[in-house]
């Protein structure tokens, strides 16, 4: 859920928010629907998409569960998703730690790049399971594990990913969460557990990861520079060869864990 307390990294008021949701939407749209075909979510069900960003998975999951299923779509900042057209899709602002949050209502509850800001991110999952119906499912995903790069780094792209990670860090991001969401699913008393995680070779450019590591940079960049441990200079070489096709990079590692509800 877009959060913007702490924890929360991006600025949703950022005049290019938007843009930073649509190239989020553009690399993690087809990992996630190629996860979610293979978890049996099927007309009829009722669907709650928790931090529903930009919209393109909540609108997913209503044509999923279209004609008779249900979709809620909650963010802190729900001003895109309201803007969605789907018969069978509500959009509300809600926080996943509100009282009024649901409880055992829902076949399908999902969240994407929302668990990882939350300084409580495993209470966070508790919410998340607590809303499913007995037998329901719970389908996260994150990024965390690997944080890719540059095949061949430079001693700028080195510094500006130490430097941002510091950044992100100190916000409340947690870098180790994303693969370890699935033993947390199975402590937490989940069933038919399973998680699995993507990664991706590209070239320097604008889409794909490369793509939101700029986004990123630029939404933190003045308090990269806060740190005192890097210039303007050394983050603008980094930002460059991000967009340099000939550079390769590895993506950084993205983790989705589901498991379903006891009933």
């Amino acid at each position: 859920m877009s959060t913007p307390g702490a924890g929360y990294v991006f600025d949703m008021g950022w005049e290019r928010e938007r843009e930073r949701l649509e190239a989020n939407e553009h690399y993690w749209d087809p990992f996630s629907e190629r996860i979610l075909e293979q978890l049996d979510i099927t007309d009829g069900m009722r669907v709650l998409d928790v931090g529903a960003g930009g919209g393109t998975m909540s609108t997913w999951f209503a044509r999923r569960v279209a004609p008779s299923g249900s979709v809620l779509a909650v963010d802190l900042d729900p001003r895109f998703v309201m803007a969605l057209e789907e018969p069978n899709l509500e959009a509300r602002r809600l926080d996943l730690f509100a009282e009024e949050f649901p409880s055992d209502s829902f076949d399908v509850v999902h969240a994407r790049c929302l668990l990882e800001h939350l300084p409580e991110r495993v209470r966070g999952l508790e919410r998340l399971i607590g809303a499913t119906r007995p037998g329901g499912l719970v389908a996260v995903c994150d990024f965390g594990g690997e944080f890719g790069g540059p095949i061949d780094p430079l001693p700028e792209d080195l510094l500006c990913q130490e430097v941002s990670l510091e950044v992100v860090n100190q916000a409340g991001w947690d870098d180790t969460w994303a693969p370890t969401m699935a033993d947390h699913m199975r402590r937490l008393g989940l069933q038919d557990i399973g998680a699995e995680s993507f990664r991706r070779y590209e070239v320097g450019g604008r889409a794909g990861a490369v793509r939101i590591r700029q986004f990123s940079v630029g939404v933190i960049r003045d308090r990269m520079l806060a740190t005192g441990r890097i210039t303007a200079e050394e983050i603008d070489a980094h930002v460059q060869r991000l967009q340099d096709p000939s550079v390769g990079h590895l993506s950084f590692e993205t983790w989705y864990a589901w498991g379903r509800r006891p009933i």
